[in-house]
C-alpha cells in the first residue's frame, strides 16, 4: 500500500542557484528586493546564496552583505550553501542561521575534481558539522546529479544510500538529491520515493530539478513516508534516483 507524504514544503533557491549563472553580479538591494518578493510570495524556505571563494563565484562575493541587509520575515528560512568550515565561519558572522553542503553523486566527477570518491568528501565535513552546532546553525546536505550525470551515466541507488550514510555518520539527516543534469523524469521519482524511507530510515528526503519537469517530480516524488518532504524552487524540485537508464544528458549545472 502506497504511503503519500501528508505535506509539501517550497523552497526558492533563484536567489543562489539562479543567480549565480548570471552575467550579471546583482547589487545587494537588488538581492535583498528579490528575496523580500519571495518571501512575500509565500515561500518557507529560501536559499539566499553561497559562502564560497568569489574567485570561483563572483556572483555571490556579496552573500554576507545580503544577509546582513535582510529583515527576516518571521517563520521564513534563510539559508546559504558552503563548501568548507570557512563557510561556517562567514554564516555565523553575518548571522545566517542555517546552511547547506553538497558533493556530487558521480564518482568520476568527484574523483576528477577532487580525487576523493562522494562519500570520502562527505566524511570530510565532520568539522564544519561539528563547528555548525557549535555556534547553534542548522545543517542540511545535498547530493547533486543523483539521477544521472554526463561522465557516469547512470547513478546506482546504492552509490546514493553510501553518500546518505556519510552524511548522517557526521551528523546530517536533512538531505536532497538534486538533478543537476536535468535527466529525472517522474517515474525515476516514484520508484526512488517509494524505496527511500526503508534504505535510509533516518533521513529526511528531498529532491530538486533543474528542468521543465519540476512540476511534475514533487508530484511524483510524494510517494513516501510522511516525515519526509519534497521541496521545488522556480525551475528545480527535489527527488531521488533509484539506479535507472540516464536519458541523454543537457550541459552540467551548478549546484
Amino acid at each position: 500500500m502506497m504511503d503519500y507524504v501528508k505535506e509539501v514544503t517550497l523552497c526558492e533557491v533563484g536567489p543562489r542557484d539562479g543567480l549565480q549563472n548570471e552575467k550579471k553580479i546583482f547589487t545587494v538591494e537588488e538581492k535583498v528586493e528579490l528575496i523580500n518578493a519571495s518571501a512575500k510570495a509565500g515561500f518557507p524556505v529560501i536559499e539566499v546564496g553561497s559562502f564560497v571563494s568569489p574567485k570561483a563565484v563572483p556572483q555571490m562575493a556579496n552573500t554576507d552583505d545580503v544577509f546582513k541587509a535582510l529583515t527576516p520575515v518571521p517563520g521564513v528560512e534563510y539559508r546559504a550553501l558552503i563548501a568548507n568550515l570557512k563557510g561556517v565561519e562567514r554564516a555565523v558572522a553575518c548571522g545566517c542561521k542555517k546552511v547547506k553542503l553538497n558533493v556530487s553523486a558521480s564518482k568520476a566527477h568527484n574523483l576528477a575534481n577532487l580525487n576523493r570518491t562522494p562519500a570520502e568528501s562527505v566524511a570530510g565535513f565532520g568539522a564544519c558539522c561539528d563547528a555548525a552546532k557549535a555556534a547553534g546553525i542548522g545543517i542540511s546536505g545535498s547530493i547533486s546529479m543523483a539521477f544521472g550525470s554526463p561522465w557516469d551515466k547512470e547513478i546506482p541507488l546504492s552509490d546514493v544510500k553510501e553518500i546518505v550514510e556519510a552524511y548522517l555518520a557526521v551528523g546530517v539527516t536533512e538531505i536532497s538529491l538534486s538533478d543537476a543534469s536535468g535527466v529525472a523524469f517522474p517515474r525515476r521519482c516514484t520508484t526512488c520515493a517509494y524505496r527511500w524511507p526503508r534504505i535510509i530510515p533516518r533521513s529526511r528526503g528531498g529532491c530538486t530539478s533543474t528542468t521543465r519537469a519540476a512540476l511534475a517530480l514533487p508530484t511524483s516524488s510524494r510517494v513516501c513516508r510522511p516525515a519526509s518532504r519534497v521541496l521545488t524552487r522556480r525551475s528545480p524540485a527535489w527527488a531521488a534516483a533509484p539506479s535507472c537508464p540516464a536519458r541523454p544528458a543537457t550541459s552540467p549545472a551548478k549546484t
